[in-house]
Protein backbone atom coordinates (compact mmCIF):
# COMPACT_ATOMS: atom_id res chain seq x y z
CA UNK A 1 0.00 0.00 0.00
CA UNK A 2 2.02 3.00 -1.10
CA UNK A 3 -0.02 5.50 -1.60
CA UNK A 4 -3.64 6.42 -1.21
CA UNK A 5 -5.06 5.50 -4.89
CA UNK A 6 -3.84 2.19 -3.83
CA UNK A 7 -5.61 1.75 -0.34
CA UNK A 8 -8.68 3.16 -2.24
CA UNK A 9 -8.65 0.13 -5.11
CA UNK A 10 -7.98 -2.39 -2.37
CA UNK A 11 -10.88 -1.17 -0.13
CA UNK A 12 -13.15 -1.53 -3.25
CA UNK A 13 -12.10 -4.94 -4.19
CA UNK A 14 -12.49 -6.09 0.17
CA UNK A 15 -16.32 -4.82 -0.30
CA UNK A 16 -16.74 -4.46 4.01
CA UNK A 17 -15.47 -7.62 4.75
CA UNK A 18 -11.60 -6.62 6.14
CA UNK A 19 -10.46 -4.83 8.69
CA UNK A 20 -9.14 -1.99 6.65
CA UNK A 21 -12.98 -0.72 6.02
CA UNK A 22 -14.44 -1.53 9.24
CA UNK A 23 -16.14 1.49 10.72
CA UNK A 24 -17.67 0.10 13.57
CA UNK A 25 -16.10 -1.07 16.48
CA UNK A 26 -16.34 -4.75 16.38
CA UNK A 27 -12.42 -5.58 15.90
CA UNK A 28 -11.33 -2.25 18.57
CA UNK A 29 -9.64 -0.35 16.16
CA UNK A 30 -9.36 3.40 17.21
CA UNK A 31 -10.55 6.50 14.89
CA UNK A 32 -6.69 7.09 14.46
CA UNK A 33 -5.70 3.48 13.24
CA UNK A 34 -8.27 3.29 10.76
CA UNK A 35 -7.30 7.21 9.20
CA UNK A 36 -3.68 5.55 9.15
CA UNK A 37 -5.02 2.40 7.12
CA UNK A 38 -6.93 4.35 4.28
CA UNK A 39 -3.57 6.72 4.10
CA UNK A 40 -1.70 3.14 3.57
CA UNK A 41 0.57 3.15 6.15
CA UNK A 42 -0.40 0.10 8.04
CA UNK A 43 0.67 -3.40 6.87
CA UNK A 44 -2.46 -5.68 6.30
CA UNK A 45 -0.47 -8.94 7.78
CA UNK A 46 0.39 -7.27 10.96
CA UNK A 47 -3.36 -5.14 12.02
CA UNK A 48 -4.31 -8.83 11.82
CA UNK A 49 -2.00 -9.93 14.07
CA UNK A 50 -2.53 -6.92 16.17
CA UNK A 51 -6.36 -6.93 16.28
CA UNK A 52 -7.51 -10.42 16.13
CA UNK A 53 -5.51 -11.91 18.13
CA UNK A 54 -6.86 -10.02 20.98
CA UNK A 55 -10.02 -11.28 20.02
CA UNK A 56 -9.75 -15.38 20.26
CA UNK A 57 -6.26 -17.61 19.63
CA UNK A 58 -7.25 -18.72 16.31
CA UNK A 59 -5.08 -17.80 13.56
CA UNK A 60 -6.07 -14.75 11.54
CA UNK A 61 -5.66 -16.31 8.67
CA UNK A 62 -8.78 -18.29 9.13
CA UNK A 63 -10.77 -15.23 9.85
CA UNK A 64 -9.41 -14.16 5.91
CA UNK A 65 -10.94 -17.31 4.66
CA UNK A 66 -14.35 -16.62 6.20
CA UNK A 67 -14.46 -13.58 5.37
CA UNK A 68 -13.58 -14.41 1.79
CA UNK A 69 -11.18 -11.87 1.85
CA UNK A 70 -8.24 -12.76 -0.80
CA UNK A 71 -5.84 -9.42 -0.52
CA UNK A 72 -5.86 -10.34 3.45
CA UNK A 73 -5.26 -14.02 2.55
CA UNK A 74 -2.73 -13.14 0.35
CA UNK A 75 -0.99 -10.85 2.71
CA UNK A 76 -0.64 -13.97 5.78
CA UNK A 77 -0.10 -16.75 3.24
CA UNK A 78 3.10 -15.02 2.66
CA UNK A 79 4.30 -16.41 6.05
CA UNK A 80 5.41 -19.25 6.38
CA UNK A 81 3.92 -19.74 9.64
CA UNK A 82 0.50 -19.02 9.00
CA UNK A 83 -0.26 -20.47 5.68
CA UNK A 84 0.29 -23.57 7.16
CA UNK A 85 -1.28 -22.80 10.54
CA UNK A 86 -3.14 -24.84 13.05
CA UNK A 87 -6.24 -24.60 14.48
CA UNK A 88 -8.54 -26.90 16.65
CA UNK A 89 -8.29 -30.68 15.62
CA UNK A 90 -5.74 -29.71 13.38
CA UNK A 91 -7.24 -27.92 10.82
CA UNK A 92 -5.42 -26.04 8.72
CA UNK A 93 -5.51 -23.00 6.21
CA UNK A 94 -6.04 -25.39 3.13
CA UNK A 95 -8.70 -27.27 5.10
CA UNK A 96 -10.87 -24.42 5.99
CA UNK A 97 -10.88 -22.88 2.24
CA UNK A 98 -11.94 -26.17 0.89
CA UNK A 99 -14.33 -27.03 3.36
CA UNK A 100 -16.10 -23.46 2.84
CA UNK A 101 -15.76 -24.26 -1.31
CA UNK A 102 -13.75 -20.95 -1.61
CA UNK A 103 -11.72 -22.09 -5.14
CA UNK A 104 -9.63 -19.12 -4.82
CA UNK A 105 -8.55 -19.48 -1.28
CA UNK A 106 -7.57 -23.20 -1.81
CA UNK A 107 -5.71 -21.49 -5.31
CA UNK A 108 -4.08 -18.72 -3.19
CA UNK A 109 -2.93 -21.02 -0.12
CA UNK A 110 -1.79 -23.44 -2.86
CA UNK A 111 0.65 -20.85 -4.15
CA UNK A 112 2.19 -19.79 -1.32
CA UNK A 113 3.19 -23.09 -0.41
CA UNK A 114 0.30 -24.55 1.93
CA UNK A 115 0.99 -28.46 2.48
CA UNK A 116 -1.68 -30.01 0.33
CA UNK A 117 -0.88 -33.01 2.46
CA UNK A 118 -1.57 -32.10 5.88
CA UNK A 119 -4.07 -34.27 7.68
CA UNK A 120 -6.14 -33.71 10.60
CA UNK A 121 -6.04 -34.97 13.96
CA UNK A 122 -8.38 -37.93 12.51
CA UNK A 123 -6.33 -38.16 9.46
CA UNK A 124 -8.92 -36.20 7.50
CA UNK A 125 -7.17 -33.71 4.57
CA UNK A 126 -8.21 -30.80 2.26
CA UNK A 127 -8.56 -33.30 -0.17
CA UNK A 128 -10.73 -35.67 1.42
CA UNK A 129 -13.18 -32.12 1.98
CA UNK A 130 -12.81 -31.67 -1.33
CA UNK A 131 -14.14 -35.54 -2.73
CA UNK A 132 -16.86 -34.47 -0.14
CA UNK A 133 -17.85 -31.49 -1.88
CA UNK A 134 -18.12 -32.74 -5.10
CA UNK A 135 -16.63 -29.83 -6.74
CA UNK A 136 -13.89 -30.33 -9.29
CA UNK A 137 -12.64 -26.79 -8.78
CA UNK A 138 -11.52 -27.70 -5.19
CA UNK A 139 -9.88 -31.14 -6.17
CA UNK A 140 -8.26 -30.19 -9.36
CA UNK A 141 -6.08 -28.05 -7.68
CA UNK A 142 -4.96 -30.42 -4.82
CA UNK A 143 -4.36 -32.97 -7.56
CA UNK A 144 -1.99 -30.58 -9.57
CA UNK A 145 -0.11 -30.30 -6.87
CA UNK A 146 0.41 -33.43 -5.36
CA UNK A 147 -2.18 -33.98 -3.19
CA UNK A 148 -1.83 -38.23 -2.03
CA UNK A 149 -5.19 -40.08 -3.48
CA UNK A 150 -4.60 -43.25 -1.31
CA UNK A 151 -4.19 -41.32 1.91
CA UNK A 152 -7.05 -42.88 4.55
CA UNK A 153 -8.63 -41.03 7.07
CA UNK A 154 -8.69 -42.97 10.93
CA UNK A 155 -11.85 -44.50 9.52
CA UNK A 156 -9.85 -46.16 6.70
CA UNK A 157 -11.52 -44.24 4.10
CA UNK A 158 -9.74 -42.62 1.29
CA UNK A 159 -11.38 -39.24 -0.51
CA UNK A 160 -12.28 -41.26 -3.39
CA UNK A 161 -14.95 -43.38 -0.89
CA UNK A 162 -15.99 -40.19 0.71
CA UNK A 163 -16.73 -39.11 -3.14
CA UNK A 164 -18.62 -42.69 -3.68
CA UNK A 165 -20.16 -42.34 -0.13
CA UNK A 166 -21.91 -38.25 -1.03
CA UNK A 167 -22.46 -40.17 -4.25
CA UNK A 168 -20.12 -37.55 -6.70
CA UNK A 169 -19.95 -39.82 -9.80
CA UNK A 170 -17.66 -37.34 -11.87
CA UNK A 171 -15.10 -36.67 -8.83
CA UNK A 172 -15.30 -40.86 -8.31
CA UNK A 173 -13.87 -40.93 -12.29
CA UNK A 174 -11.44 -38.19 -11.90
CA UNK A 175 -10.48 -39.70 -8.93
CA UNK A 176 -10.28 -43.28 -10.49
CA UNK A 177 -7.91 -41.77 -13.47
CA UNK A 178 -5.22 -40.35 -10.83
CA UNK A 179 -4.97 -43.55 -9.13
CA UNK A 180 -6.95 -47.16 -9.81
CA UNK A 181 -6.16 -48.32 -6.69
CA UNK A 182 -7.48 -45.85 -4.40
CA UNK A 183 -10.36 -47.18 -3.63
CA UNK A 184 -11.21 -49.70 -0.52
CA UNK A 185 -13.82 -52.32 -0.91
CA UNK A 186 -16.19 -49.93 1.51
CA UNK A 187 -16.30 -47.63 -1.72
CA UNK A 188 -18.63 -49.67 -3.60
CA UNK A 189 -20.88 -50.45 -0.67
CA UNK A 190 -21.47 -46.96 0.78
CA UNK A 191 -22.47 -45.89 -2.55
CA UNK A 192 -24.96 -48.91 -3.43
CA UNK A 193 -26.21 -48.53 0.29
CA UNK A 194 -27.19 -45.09 -0.05
CA UNK A 195 -28.24 -45.52 -3.72
CA UNK A 196 -25.72 -43.31 -5.66
CA UNK A 197 -26.17 -45.89 -9.13
CA UNK A 198 -23.81 -44.00 -11.63
CA UNK A 199 -21.33 -44.20 -8.98
CA UNK A 200 -21.81 -47.59 -8.77
CA UNK A 201 -21.71 -48.03 -12.45
CA UNK A 202 -18.41 -46.12 -12.56
CA UNK A 203 -17.13 -48.62 -9.83
CA UNK A 204 -17.91 -51.73 -11.60
CA UNK A 205 -16.45 -50.28 -14.68
CA UNK A 206 -13.29 -50.05 -12.91
CA UNK A 207 -13.35 -53.91 -11.88
CA UNK A 208 -14.51 -52.51 -8.43
CA UNK A 209 -16.71 -55.63 -7.68
CA UNK A 210 -13.55 -57.87 -7.65
CA UNK A 211 -12.80 -56.53 -4.47
CA UNK A 212 -16.26 -56.67 -2.61
CA UNK A 213 -17.22 -59.55 -0.61
CA UNK A 214 -20.72 -59.38 -1.37
CA UNK A 215 -22.07 -56.53 1.37
CA UNK A 216 -22.75 -54.31 -1.50
CA UNK A 217 -25.27 -56.06 -3.25
CA UNK A 218 -26.37 -56.95 0.77
CA UNK A 219 -26.73 -53.59 1.57
CA UNK A 220 -28.32 -52.72 -1.63
CA UNK A 221 -31.06 -55.29 -1.05
CA UNK A 222 -31.38 -54.06 2.38
CA UNK A 223 -31.82 -50.61 1.09
CA UNK A 224 -34.55 -51.51 -1.84
CA UNK A 225 -32.15 -50.15 -4.70
CA UNK A 226 -33.98 -51.85 -6.95
CA UNK A 227 -31.78 -50.70 -9.79
CA UNK A 228 -28.23 -51.07 -8.08
CA UNK A 229 -29.37 -54.40 -6.89
CA UNK A 230 -29.63 -55.77 -10.67
CA UNK A 231 -26.58 -53.87 -11.56
CA UNK A 232 -24.40 -55.87 -9.30
CA UNK A 233 -26.01 -59.20 -10.30
CA UNK A 234 -25.57 -58.22 -13.82
CA UNK A 235 -21.63 -57.99 -12.84
CA UNK A 236 -21.80 -61.32 -11.05
CA UNK A 237 -21.84 -60.05 -7.55
CA UNK A 238 -22.02 -62.73 -5.47
CA UNK A 239 -25.51 -63.62 -4.17
CA UNK A 240 -24.67 -65.87 -0.99
CA UNK A 241 -22.53 -63.37 0.40
CA UNK A 242 -23.23 -63.07 4.39
CA UNK A 243 -22.76 -60.26 6.53
CA UNK A 244 -21.37 -60.48 10.48
CA UNK A 245 -24.91 -61.43 11.77
CA UNK A 246 -24.93 -63.71 9.33
CA UNK A 247 -27.51 -62.13 6.45
CA UNK A 248 -27.66 -62.64 2.85
CA UNK A 249 -28.92 -60.46 0.22
CA UNK A 250 -31.87 -62.90 -0.35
Amino acid sequence: LEKPTDVRALTARLAGRSLLVADDDRFGLPALLRQELRGGVADLAELADAVLLRLAPTPPIFHAIAWRDRPLLAALARRPDDVNARAGLGLTPLHEATNRGWAAGVDELIGAGADVNAAMSDGWTALHSAAQSGELSLLDPLLAAGARVATRNDGGKTPLDVAARWGHARLVERLLDEDGEAATPAALEMAANHGHAEVVRVLLAAGMLSHDDGNALLTAAQAGHVRIVRELLEHGAPVDGVNEGGRTAL
